[in-house]
């Protein structure tokens, strides 16, 4: 009786084990075609029904879930997804993760902590354009913080008064494109700049400047 009752409870186990696995293959192609057709909505309601019935989801899905959750304005659940991916061993999937991490940071208005995460993406993989492009633009755009050199006293009335000018257009300026005020939409349009990079869903960057190669690097 109890070698019957083994049987039967190893039987149900080995028909739930591939339902499940038959379950996960639905979802999986399901969420990534949603992803695809820009529905992020149901890819993110997809990935999540796919990580709640998976022991360990895949990095590629968690990535795209992460990013489904971002395109649907959650960004604190995206965050939590795209540090997740700081663990795995796939160097291109990690660089994007720190990539998304740092874009979130200037959303938050810490253009400082993002500057740092784009240079250690850049430095993690040099041929990463969009850590490039992300880190020399808040390079170029983060004020220098040291005070301007005292006039001499024996400037003129009317050199001091232009010289007060220039400074005052040069502060507006700096104030009009610190990515500290950048908005949503500026962030959105960084993150628009990932489509050309290494994603598994995004079409490989052709006819690349050569120039880009040849940029000195900053550390």
């Amino acid at each position: 009786m109890n070698t019957w009752f083994f049987y039967i409870v190893l039987l149900f186990l080995n028909i739930r084990s591939l339902t499940n696995v038959s379950e996960r293959n639905r979802l999986k192609i399901e969420a990534g075609t949603a992803f695809m057709k820009k529905n992020y909505i149901l890819a993110r309601d997809k990935y999540q029904n796919l990580a709640n019935i998976s022991f360990n989801l895949e990095p590629d899905a968690r990535l795209n879930m992460a990013h489904s959750y971002f395109h649907t304005h959650d960004t604190a659940r995206a965050l939590l997804e795209y540090k997740r991916l700081l663990r795995v061993s796939d160097e291109k999937i990690f660089t994007v993760a720190l990539i998304q991490i740092g874009v979130i940071n200037v959303m938050q208005k810490d253009s400082l902590t993002a500057m740092q995460l784009f240079k250690e993406a850049l430095q993690k993989n040099p041929e990463n354009l969009t850590a490039r492009y992300n880190y020399e633009l808040l390079r170029k755009r983060i004020p220098d913080n040291k005070p301007p050199p005292p006039s001499p006293q024996n400037q003129e009335d009317n050199h001091d008064s232009s010289e007060t000018r220039q400074s005052d257009e040069k502060k507006d300026d700096l104030q009009s494109t610190n990515p500290e005020k950048m908005s949503r939409e500026k962030a959105l349009q960084i993150l628009e700049s990932m489509k050309n990079n290494e994603l598994q869903f995004a079409p490989k960057r052709e006819g690349v400047n050569k120039k880009n190669s040849k940029n000195e690097k900053d550390w």
